[in-house]
């Protein structure tokens, strides 16, 4: 009977393993990711929550918008968030002295591609609309208006890198309802 050889025995190089490890180790981060997308959305009124999905569709799509020109508000990137609310209802005045919000605007705005998005919203009451024309978007144009107003006027951003827009009407009326939202963004 001839014995057979064995194979020399192998080296331990540190690196290798089991590839399906690494496979599920991964599967495991995504799961983990999605799982801190919906508790961090959870909360969120179905306006808002249009928008995350909105830029999470824009951001793994590579979608640059349509045509030339300027690009839509959702392709671009946002970097920073802050609102002013506690408008009165049916007012545009700036409810409180905007130096905090020119301060905060020339910290996260330093980079001269970053611009400015000022979107203003109405709480859908019946009071909380412009006076003049009985119209809740005019009114949400105003209070955006107002705020661009008070950066420009302080030297904070030229205008050139601010764009207004409005928002629908909140489903539920509140005084929280009743505010300006800026966004600083990146022009893809």
């Amino acid at each position: 009977m001839t014995a057979l050889p064995l194979p020399p025995p192998r080296r331990a190089t540190g690196r290798g393993g089991a590839p399906w490890l690494i496979t599920l180790a991964d599967l495991a981060l995504v799961l983990l990711g999605f799982a801190m997308l919906l508790h961090a959305t959870a909360d969120l009124d179905a306006h808002d929550r249009d928008r995350v999905v909105a830029g999470i569709r824009t951001a793994f799509s590579g979608n640059a918008g349509e045509g030339a020109g300027e690009a839509p508000v959702l392709d671009r990137l946002a970097v920073d968030i802050n609102v002013v609310a506690g408008f009165g209802p049916g007012d545009a005045t700036l409810p409180y002295a905007p130096a905090p919000l020119v301060a905060w605007v020339r910290e996260v705005s330093t980079d001269p591609r970053s611009r400015l998005i000022i979107a203003g919203r109405a709480d859908g009451s019946a009071h909380d609309v412009d006076a003049a024309s009985g119209s809740s978007t005019i009114l949400a144009a105003r209070r955006a208006e107002a705020v661009a107003a008070a950066i420009a006027k302080a030297g904070a951003l030229p205008a050139d890198r601010i764009t207004i827009t409005t928002l629908p009407p909140a489903a539920t009326a509140t005084p929280a309802s009743r505010r300006a939202e800026l966004t600083i963004t990146f022009d893809r």
